[in-house]
């Protein structure tokens, strides 16, 4: 049965009521999910977390384990582990019927996933999208902001994200606890939870031009002893089953070219307790495919999933205790917010941000604007148990 747990979010930062439902109804039938609930909770609803102090004087740093362990282990037969894996039977929860990824469309699906990968690598590895991040949410956090108010920087609505999601997993983090950040960027939300929580954590991100950064922030900050920083893709995880505490990723999976296998490989890589919870850009359930194909072109994103396809696949990959907060009117709050700087940015004296990109952003961002606001975009957080 399904349940829907929903509270008001306050006005001026909803940007409105808090209560729209999502239609996934023809999905939900399709492939019910066991206990799916849709959450929306205020913004002032945080878990208590521990502040793990990791500068170089604190009692914390000086008696912390982690300094004296080995690595964390990635898979020694990553190949191997990676064949087996495409060959194995995924069980479709509550239907006892049974898929398997090595039937006729298995190549078609695979060379769609490597193509969306090399698109996301050639777009994050671009000196103009990187200086664009960096200038626009202050090269910390590029995800989408949960706003106090509808003109805070970008960047501090970023960071209140990277809390929230942090919130619904706590009682999961702490020293000798292990993070796995799919699409991590250029750190951020790894460096919070290695800082507050004083766990370790693995970032797997595409782009080796934001892992180097993101690798000499960590050093500059202390903290290249909790975080290993891994270039490779979601698609591909080499790390072995049930290797990791928790899963998480924000704003990373709508690159993805085969939404089912990367939520296959997040499952396989969470431990038995293990907890899975991510953000992404969503079109809605009842959303024509034409109608937000332009919005893309800026992301080099195939296509974007929706929340009924995510329930399903969810599902199909024992992940049946899901729980999603809708928060589409911060989308609508974070593109406009981002429409303004845009219109405000001059492009760099040094060239870093050039005026030829620039324009195509001034141009794109308003298409995500308008889409918000006719409802054909959804955003939220998903937090996923077995």
């Amino acid at each position: 049965m399904q349940t829907e747990l929903l509270h008001h979010l306050p006005a001026a930062v909803a940007g409105g009521p808090a209560t729209k439902t999502i239609p996934t109804a023809a999905a939900a039938a399709a492939t019910p999910v066991t206990n799916f609930r849709k959450v929306v909770i205020p913004l002032s609803t945080t878990a208590p977390t521990p502040c793990y102090d990791q500068s170089p004087t604190s009692p914390d740093a000086r008696s912390s384990p982690f300094p004296s362990r080995p690595p964390l282990g990635r898979c020694p037969e990553r190949m191997v582990c990676a064949g087996q894996r495409r060959a194995k039977t995924l069980h479709m929860a509550d239907q006892g019927t049974e898929t398997t990824e090595s039937g006729p469309g298995a190549a078609a699906t695979e060379t769609g996933g490597a193509r969306a990968a090399a698109a996301a690598r050639a777009y994050y590895d671009s000196s103009d999208v990187d200086a664009f991040y960096d200038s626009f949410w202050g090269g910390e956090d590029i995800h989408i902001g949960i706003y106090a108010h509808e003109h805070e920087q970008v960047a501090t609505a970023s960071r209140r994200t990277v809390e929230r999601v942090a919130a619904k997993v706590s009682h999961l983090l702490g020293p000798d606890r292990t993070v796995l950040d799919l699409g991590s960027g250029y750190g951020g939300a790894a460096r919070y939870l290695a800082e507050r929580f004083g766990c370790r954590v693995t970032a797997l991100n595409i782009s080796e031009e934001q892992n180097r950064r993101h690798r000499t922030t960590n050093a500059e900050r202390g903290l290249d002893g909790l975080i290993e920083v891994v270039t490779g893709s979601f698609d591909d995880i080499p790390f072995p089953a049930e290797h990791f505490d928790v899963v998480w990723s924000q704003d990373a999976l709508c690159h993805s070219g085969d939404p089912a296998r990367t939520l296959g490989e997040a499952a396989r890589v969470l431990g038995p307790a293990g907890e899975f919870v991510f953000t992404d850009i969503m079109a809605s359930d009842d959303t024509p495919t034409e109608a937000i194909r332009p919005l893309l072109t800026r992301l080099a994103a195939p296509a974007l999933s929706t929340p009924g396809q995510y329930q399903k696949l969810l599902s199909q990959v024992g992940l049946t205790e899901v729980d999603f907060e809708e928060l589409s009117r911060q989308l609508r709050i974070h593109y406009t917010r981002l429409t303004e700087e845009a219109q405000r940015f001059h492009a760099e004296p040094d060239g870093a941000v050039s005026p030829g990109y620039l324009a195509k952003v001034r141009e794109n961002l308003p298409l995500w604007q308008r889409a918000c606001r006719d409802g054909l975009l959804v955003w939220g957080i998903y937090h996923c148990r077995r």
